[in-house]
């Protein structure tokens, strides 16, 4: 299964021969039930924000209004892409402190971290963000 020995809940969903029906009820079913921690840490990312090319201002207002969305959808794990600043005018990126910043400031977030490389890596962040299914 992928070289996973233990495969997540969702992908073996996924992976399994039900109907689209009565993987729609264990889904529901499933929603309703706690995570852990690391169970989150461990879901795929369920959305994403790409920052790359705006400015400073513009990146703000959309780092608060994803975030906001992202918590009032029900989301638990999603990854804010702000880039390195290899083609910044500079070469330095401008965009790292300003997703910090916004996400020092939050109180929606659990916690966050760098991603894999295939997610990001240092040019992302992967956050949780705080949901009273996570025990």
């Amino acid at each position: 299964m992928n070289g996973k020995e233990n495969p997540s809940w969702y992908e073996w969903v996924e992976k399994s021969p039900l109907t689209k029906e009565e993987k729609l009820r264990l889904s529901e079913k499933e929603t309703k039930e706690y995570l852990t921690i690391n169970q989150a840490r461990s879901m795929k990312i369920q959305d994403e924000l790409d920052l790359h090319g705006l400015t400073k201002e513009t990146a703000k207002k959309r780092i608060i209004n994803f975030l906001k969305a992202s918590k009032k959808a029900g989301l638990i794990k999603i990854n804010i892409i702000f880039g390195k600043g290899i083609h910044s005018l500079n070469g330095n990126g401008i965009l790292e402190e300003v997703v910090m910043q916004e996400i020092h400031n939050s109180s929606i977030i659990r916690e966050f971290y760098t991603p894999k490389a295939k997610d990001g890596g240092s040019g992302a962040l992967t956050v949780i963000l705080k949901n009273s299914k996570i025990h």
